[in-house]
């Protein structure tokens, strides 16, 4: 939401225990700013229908006033919180901390972040890639998984799961190495496995465990023999890897079987679905093969039981 409030793109992201890391593309502002309609219009998309109800009245009061300078010191407000780091950044920090200090049994006051963030500019091309990597891998680094597919709270992890803005984000770093990466198809789900697929073997290459001279661990990561295996399978990872991350993630609870299975399943528990459902069955959707598999619910991010 505030992603698009902001009009910056998130490239990836990693969630750590007590820190995050997220790579951002900032555009230029545009040369000719919104107009007071769509500026209405987009306040409404990620704020809600109060706020920009609010605007909108104010807009008209001050155009029947007569009052441009009211207009203008208006809409310089909310453009000035836009295509701009520290402003995306201050407001995200502020949200998440209210959610979190809302969400905790004895409920707790004040900042949640120690410091104010760091960041780092990063060129567009070879180094955005890297970046990314960087962020993907931390996880692994950390000793949390082996893989980074297996972990949920990062670009990579979402985009192995499913998640579109996750793979919409990979594929902005990727075309970023290599403009004509994912674009080999017009199908949206083919490219988006072509880049999962190029990003995996990016990923291995760069997370090379490292040892010292004693041969003790000093940075946890891939073993040659895992990277050659990565490669040898050019990223791709099997289908039932694919299955297992989308159950993993986001079908906890849900009916999973043929669909026959399902729809049986459906019909027998038809008190539990909405009256406008007219079959049990969905196609496990974002999956570079056709499954025989089915499932009760759609896989979405959110879905998680």
């Amino acid at each position: 939401m505030y992603e698009k409030l902001h009009g910056v793109r998130v490239i990836t992201f990693c969630i750590m225990s007590n820190h995050f890391h997220i790579l951002l593309e900032v555009p230029k502002p545009p040369e000719q700013l919104p107009s007071n309609a769509a500026l209405i219009a987009l306040i409404r998309e990620t704020q809600g229908d109060a706020v920009a109800d609010r605007l909108a009245q104010w807009f008209k009061m001050w155009t029947e006033q007569n009052n441009p300078d009211a207009i203008e010191r208006e809409r310089e407000r909310w453009f000035g919180q836009m295509w701009n780091l520290s402003q995306f950044m201050k407001v995200l920090k502020q949200r998440f901390s209210q959610w979190f200090n809302g969400r905790q049994s004895v409920r707790r006051k004040g900042t949640l972040w120690e410091e104010r963030f760091r960041s780092l500019l990063v060129e567009n091309g070879a180094s955005l890639h890297a970046m990314a990597a960087y962020i993907d891998l931390n996880p692994v680094r950390a000793g949390l998984v082996a893989d980074p597919k297996d972990y949920r709270w990062s670009g990579y992890g979402e985009a192995c799961a499913g998640q579109a803005l996750a793979r919409e984000g990979l594929l902005r770093a990727a075309r970023a190495a290599d403009p004509c990466r994912g674009m080999v198809t017009a199908d949206p789900c083919t490219a988006a496995f072509d880049v999962l697929a190029w990003y995996r073997e990016q990923l291995f290459g760069r997370g090379l465990v490292i040892h010292d001279a004693e041969g003790r661990e000093v940075r946890r990561g891939f073993t040659r023999e895992e990277i050659e295996a990565v490669r040898d399978a050019h990223g791709r990872l099997p289908p039932h890897l694919y299955v297992r991350l989308r159950i993993r993630y986001f079908t906890d609870g849900v009916v999973l079987g043929s669909r026959a299975f399902v729809e049986d399943v459906f019909q027998a528990r038809r008190d539990l679905f909405s009256a406008k459902r007219r079959t049990g069955s969905r196609r496990l959707k974002g999956l570079d093969f056709d499954s025989p598999l089915r499932t009760a619910r759609a896989l979405v991010v959110n879905s998680t039981g």
